[in-house]
């Protein structure tokens, strides 16, 4: 997609923000490089990590919270899970700040979890 700005995740305090991809980068205290500067800029999208993705969009993570408090922030963000096929699962606890997924894409294909990945899709987004 052209004039696409592609972010990725850092991490200031305990908050997420979505900062463009730069090449200047240093490793955050998790052990992944994240771009050293850069302005916390609103995203349409979210390719969101996972361990594991139940039947309702429910994902277990790695534990700090930072995805689920970035999309309270960011409601409008539409937020789609990447993993295999083999970490889906049939239900996993959560909880009311749980944010759940709108779809997981596996080897497999394409998951939905809400209706409004498709609305904004035939939108153009």
């Amino acid at each position: 997609m052209r004039g696409a700005c592609v972010c990725v995740p850092k991490i200031v305090r305990d908050q997420m923000l979505a900062v463009p991809f730069s090449d200047k980068t240093a490793m955050s205290r998790f052990g992944i490089p994240e771009p050293v500067y850069g302005e916390d800029t609103t995203v349409q999208i979210a390719a969101v990590p996972l361990l594991a993705v139940d039947g309702e969009g429910y994902r277990l993570g790695y534990g700090g919270g930072y995805y689920d408090r970035y999309f309270q922030t960011h409601p409008d963000v539409l937020r789609v899970g990447l993993c295999y096929s083999g970490q889906a699962v049939a239900a996993l606890p959560h909880e009311q700040t749980d944010v759940p997924l709108d779809a997981v894409v596996t080897e497999d294909g394409v998951r939905f979890f809400s209706e409004r990945l498709d609305r904004k899709t035939q939108a153009g987004v």
